[in-house]
């Protein structure tokens, strides 16, 4: 496939000033051939810096940029549910060990 550059809301290939913070993505691919590795690209400067920490840029065009991370560097999860009163307990826990 392949590449497409960003464009903005006129259909103009876009340059870093012209790009709003909504038409900035990330993308998470992994394919069923391969479990172990995801392809991830982006061109939002916050996922840039963050993955320029733990990652090899693979591509870079323009803005976008791609990495490939191993499987056992991704999470998903399921957000944990707290009541009132759990939350009330891990707030006097944290302030009795951490000060």
């Amino acid at each position: 496939m392949d590449f497409v550059p960003p464009q903005n809301s006129t259909g103009r290939v876009a340059i870093l000033s012209e790009l709003t913070k909504e038409e900035r993505e990330l993308h998470i691919n992994m394919t069923a051939d391969n479990h172990n590795t995801f392809l991830v690209g982006t061109d939002d400067p916050y996922w840039i810096r963050r993955l320029d920490k733990i990652a090899e840029r693979t591509m870079t065009s323009g803005e976008w940029v791609e990495y490939e991370l191993p499987a056992n560097q991704v999470t998903l999860r399921k957000p944990r549910k707290v009541t009132e009163e759990q939350r009330k307990i891990l707030s006097e826990r944290a302030k009795r060990n951490f000060g």
